[in-house]
């Protein structure tokens, strides 16, 4: 009888002896972790100013800043604001942007290779935006982060109208610049 007790005990103190050691993993392992924002500590409202447009395509830089202030509002990090409030002012420009073909699809069947060249066809594009950006404190004379480039990509298919395709190429890929560019700033310090 005194057997089956000392086995009956051996599981509640292999299961107190796990929970005591998950305990002081857990509070040991996460001493140095901290909660809150990577923002700078004086930075808490932001305004997302002008972003100039030197390219032909219309309307970018009113875009590129509709999706800044759509990725700084996601991150959580500063309440996007005026100007007039504003403890600091992200500006910028959109510098350039293209399309590359990154992929090829055959158009015709082996019997008819007359022409190698044209039996294929650029069946995905990829649209590439690049922005500068700095960020300024009024009544400063230097920038908070002095002009930073980013680029955004994307990819995207020409059906089924190539022109509507591309402009939403080029969008996705100013939001991928927009995240990048917003992730840049907060993460700066």
């Amino acid at each position: 009888m005194q057997l089956n007790n000392v086995y009956a005990r051996a599981p509640v103190r292999i299961g107190l002896g796990m929970l005591v050691a998950c305990l002081l993993a857990a509070g040991t392992g996460c001493r140095s972790y901290r909660l809150g924002s990577l923002m700078h500590p004086q930075v808490r409202r932001m305004a997302v100013g002008q972003f100039v447009n030197e390219q032909k395509e219309p309307r970018l830089g009113i875009l590129f800043r509709r999706k800044l202030i759509a990725a700084l509002m996601a991150d959580g990090s500063v309440k996007v604001t005026s100007p007039d409030k504003a403890d600091a002012i992200i500006r910028g420009r959109i510098e350039q942007y293209a399309f590359a073909g990154v992929a090829q699809g055959k158009t015709r069947s082996d019997a008819n290779r007359d022409r190698d060249r044209d039996a294929y066809q650029t069946i995905i594009y990829r649209a590439t935006a690049a922005v500068t950006f700095s960020v300024e404190v009024p009544g400063r004379s230097r920038p908070l982060i002095p002009e930073t480039r980013v680029t955004g990509q994307a990819d995207f298919t020409p059906l089924p109208d190539f022109s509507g395709a591309r402009r939403a190429g080029l969008e996705n890929a100013l939001s991928d610049a927009a995240r990048k560019a917003a992730a840049a700033v907060v993460e700066a310090w």
